[in-house]
């Protein structure tokens, strides 16, 4: 009997905290590793898109990359933890990979995502992690939805990598957050207290809102990471981190902050599972919805 392997398809580059860079390229193609193909264990990709609201940089980033086999092999060591609306996951491993551990970058064929205001166009994964990236598409309006649309995701599908697939998920809504402490890049938080996020939305008010912290720091031997993920109903227009949680971050004395709305479904393609995730975001300054916090 085949296992299923899990295949992360996200919106956006920032809840990853993977950088897009790139341009549209051919499927697959060996990566970095040595040995032939690996025939089982991890199965991994990522399909980021984001559309921002707002801001200097680009409306629109898309990332692709699918890889079978691990890329490195750093002996990691994680905990997941939940604390109300909020997951953390805490994960430890060694600073050296290994480089004998086999892997390749597989492509999907054409991937197409369709409905709202986007234009035709074909994506295409390559073969490395920072993938591909169109920060603007033909005929670029800039905000391709407004939340509550239809939006079809499909990827045509390759022999020698992921089979083809396709599912149909609404629009997440723009949020804005109205807390008077998000108009400064930088600011710092008390631990002692609950933190509420309040937003508005626009369209249907759809998906949900997720607020998130990320940390990492060399501890030793080991390099140390922590994800604090915050879900909320975008429709709620408001969220509770708990002060527990700020406690957890606190240590590390800062984190990324983002806030971003997402909408994701899960797929069956083969054996693999594909977790497919659209994502709306607003700000200011050249990172819209990006802040950066230090804890007291």
């Amino acid at each position: 009997m085949s296992s299923k392997h899990i295949v992360r398809v996200g919106a956006f580059c920032v809840v990853s905290l993977v950088a897009c860079g790139g341009s549209d390229g051919d499927d697959g193609g060996s990566g970095s590793g040595t040995g032939a193909l690996p025939k089982d264990g991890v199965k991994e990709a990522t399909i980021h898109a984001l559309n921002t609201k707002g801001g200097e940089g680009p409306k629109w980033g898309f990332q692709a990359a699918f890889i079978q086999g691990r890329v490195s092999s750093h002996g990691e060591e994680c905990t997941t933890d939940t604390v109300d609306a909020c997951t953390i996951r805490l994960c430890k491993e060694g600073n050296l990979p290994n480089p004998e551990v086999p892997h390749v970058y597989l492509g999907a064929g054409p991937i197409t995502l369709t409905g709202a205001r986007l234009p035709a166009h074909e994506f295409r994964a390559i073969n490395r992690v920072a993938g591909n990236q169109s920060s603007v598409l033909p005929g670029d309006p800039a905000i391709y939805w407004d939340g509550g649309e239809d939006i079809r995701v499909a990827a045509g599908g390759q022999p020698d990598g992921v089979p083809g697939f396709e599912t149909t998920l609404k629009a997440p809504s723009f949020v804005t957050v109205t807390n008077s402490i998000f108009t400064e890049p930088r600011f710092a938080l008390d631990t002692t207290k609950d933190f509420e996020v309040t937003w508005t939305h626009e369209g249907a008010g759809s998906g949900q809102t997720v607020v998130r912290f990320g940390q990492s720091a060399d501890v030793g031997i080991k390099y140390v990471s922590q994800v604090a993920s915050c879900t909320f109903p975008a429709s709620s227009d408001r969220g509770t981190i708990p002060a527990s949680v700020l406690q957890r971050l606190k240590p590390f004395l800062e984190a990324s902050l983002s806030i971003t709305a997402i909408e994701k479904r899960t797929v069956t393609a083969g054996d693999w599972n594909v977790e497919v995730e659209l994502g709306s975001r607003t700000g200011a300054g050249e990172k819209p919805g990006e802040y950066a916090v230090n804890f007291n």
